[in-house]
């Protein structure tokens, strides 16, 4: 499979804010490798994939595409994969790119909003798990920097979801 363009500019965006954000996660475990404590917290977390699609419907903070707007999530957007910077880029290649053109690319691009709201709400749990775990062992810069990137990783990308399923009307 050859990878587009687009398809590696996601990929960079995708690679470095994971790898940022997951930093501070790593060297806790790393710092304090508990197997027993690591292994509960995976567990625990992972019960979030069992949660059924329409119940992250119930957990949408607000009906309103103006209180999102209000956040700044479409800014937030740019930084993102398939963001408003990686479409700029798309768009000077191919003057006809656009990521939703058809009801089958709509349809599409609701199942992937599913699939990133629910993969952020299971790394948002291990992410406050982990906070939790650092500041039992009192290591506060590390539990502070945990905390930045649970909001940086998890809380804007599950916020910009939210949002995508209101300008979509899924919700």
């Amino acid at each position: 499979m050859v990878m587009t363009r687009i398809q590696i500019y996601n990929l960079i965006v995708n690679l470095l804010w994971t790898t940022v954000c997951f930093a501070p996660i790593i060297l806790l475990w790393y710092l304090d490798y508990n197997p027993t404590i690591l292994f509960a917290s995976l567990g625990f977390t992972f019960l979030v994939f069992l949660i059924p699609a329409k119940y992250f419907d119930t957990l949408q903070i607000s009906r309103s595409r103006k209180f999102y707007e209000s956040l700044s999530i479409k800014t937030l957007q740019s930084l993102t994969q398939d963001g408003k910077l990686i479409s700029a880029f798309a768009k000077q290649r191919n003057k006809n790119y656009r990521l939703i053109k058809t009801r089958v690319l709509h349809k599409n691009f609701k199942s992937q909003i599913a699939i990133y709201e629910r993969f952020h709400f299971v790394c948002l749990v291990f992410f406050l798990v982990s906070f939790a775990y650092a500041i039992y062992q009192q290591v506060f810069l590390l539990s502070t920097l945990i905390l930045m990137a649970n909001i940086i990783y998890n809380i804007i990308p599950i916020l910009i979801q939210q949002y995508n399923k209101l300008r979509l009307g899924l919700v």
